[in-house]
């Protein structure tokens, strides 16, 4: 078995006892199957890095979620948790990965344009270097590009040893903070749960983030001014809603609790996606 990009405390809040429903939107298939078997690549982590994550961020969290999950109050101490596991959630996924890997083409050729400049300026302040200068220029050329051809997850990997930064949990830990509770439809999750409006980031006042924790309880992050209680009963426009982020924002796999044979065209569809606000 592989690395779980999901923790599986997690899935087992979609889950019916031990076993949840897999929709694979790529391969057009659903297949029931339990929690351990779902959401994990192999060699996707160093066994060092698994377990900070299950150590620092996963281990932490469980009780925060179980909070959360029961509808009890939560205390500054678990707002600052969760935030943290919710940014890893973002960090850690396979999406997560492929996003760390689209900034490594641009930051390698910033390096070889000023490796290159330093050797041209020692060939020629120094003539006789000239020639040795040429050959380390096509060497870290030829590094360069297989970088860029195939971007290494030593890069991904130091951003999640790293962890969320203090900025980006203040940042979050600032919004209005709810729980919304789902007056009987299931909310869905996916393999890249974290969802906010990339074009607008958490800073702004019209921000939002919204993160599944059970098919019965979503986490919701807003800056709006709000009277609502940390937790409150929604209506089914807003389930259905917070279902079209996570088919938006699914790489590959969805998870219910239910058989749900809707979810694979539900997923297919080009959602317009809306603020709750």
């Amino acid at each position: 078995m592989g690395h779980h990009y999901l923790p599986q405390h997690y899935l087992l809040g979609f889950a019916d006892g031990v076993r949840v429903w897999g929709h694979d939107v790529r391969a057009r298939r659903s297949f029931r199957t339990q929690v351990k078997s779902l959401a994990n690549e192999t060699v996707m982590y160093t066994e060092e890095l698994e377990k900070h994550l299950a150590n620092v961020v996963e281990g932490p969290a469980q009780d925060v979620i179980d909070r959360a999950r029961k509808r009890l109050k939560l205390r500054d101490e678990d707002r600052e948790v969760l935030a943290a596991y919710i940014i890893a959630m973002w960090q850690r996924v396979p999406a997560g990965r492929k996003r760390v890997a689209g900034y490594i083409p641009s930051l390698a050729e910033t390096i070889k344009m000023q490796v290159v400049q330093q050797l041209d300026a020692i060939a020629a302040s120094e003539p006789d270097l000239a020639e040795s200068a040429t050959r380390r220029k096509e060497e870290v050329g030829r590094i360069i590009s297989a970088y860029k051809e195939d971007p290494p997850d030593y890069f991904w990997h130091h951003t999640l040893k790293s962890g969320a930064t203090p900025r980006t949990v203040q940042g979050l830990l600032s919004m209005n903070w709810h729980f919304l509770v789902s007056p009987g439809e299931s909310f869905i999750t996916c393999d890249n749960p974290t969802f906010f409006f990339r074009s607008v980031g958490i800073a702004a006042h019209e921000s939002e983030l919204s993160f599944p924790l059970s098919s019965e309880v979503c986490f919701w992050a807003n800056r709006a001014n709000s009277e609502r209680p940390q937790y409150f009963t929604t209506d089914r426009s807003i389930v259905l809603e917070l279902n079209r982020r996570s088919a938006h924002n699914t790489q590959r796999f969805i998870y219910t609790r239910e058989e749900a044979p809707w979810v694979l065209s539900f997923a297919a569809k080009k959602h317009p996606l809306h603020r709750l606000l």
